[in-house]
């Protein structure tokens, strides 16, 4: 039982740096392990130990990744402003990069996608944007 208990790193080290149908495979390994073992330990004559365990183990497989999860996604509503320029509404370099990665990543369904790119150098739009474009924080 105290090797499953290395799931809870493995968990947190996922929910952190991988997406969620990642965690939800290694949470579902981790469930099936701690519950084999779990029976094992019952079978061998200690049911409440076994139980005990059991709990013990949810709670901390499931704790870590959880506050890794929420930990990555606290932030997200500023991440996610942080993407469009507040004066123009377009799209800046983070924007673009996401948004081009997301469209060469989505699934083509069997018809043919196409990419536009278009880049406008404006004179002077710093020191617009920089003089009317910044909103109170």
């Amino acid at each position: 039982m105290f090797r499953c208990s290395s799931f809870a790193a493995l968990a947190g080290y996922v929910a952190f740096f991988h997406r969620s149908h990642h965690l939800a495979f290694v949470l579902s390994a981790a469930a099936v392990t701690s519950i084999v073992c779990g029976v094992q330990v019952a079978m061998a004559g200690s049911p409440l130990l076994a139980v005990a365990t059991l709990v013990i183990l949810a709670i901390g497989v499931l704790a870590v990744p959880l506050s890794a999860q929420t930990l990555v996604h606290l932030p997200g509503g500023d991440a996610l402003k942080s993407h469009t320029d507040p004066l123009t509404g377009l799209r800046n370099r983070r924007g673009f990069y996401r948004s081009s990665r997301d469209l060469i990543d989505a699934p083509v369904d069997g018809r043919s996608q196409t990419l536009t790119v278009v880049m406008a150098d404006l004179d002077q739009l710093k020191q617009i944007n920089d003089t009317h474009g910044h909103g109170d924080v």
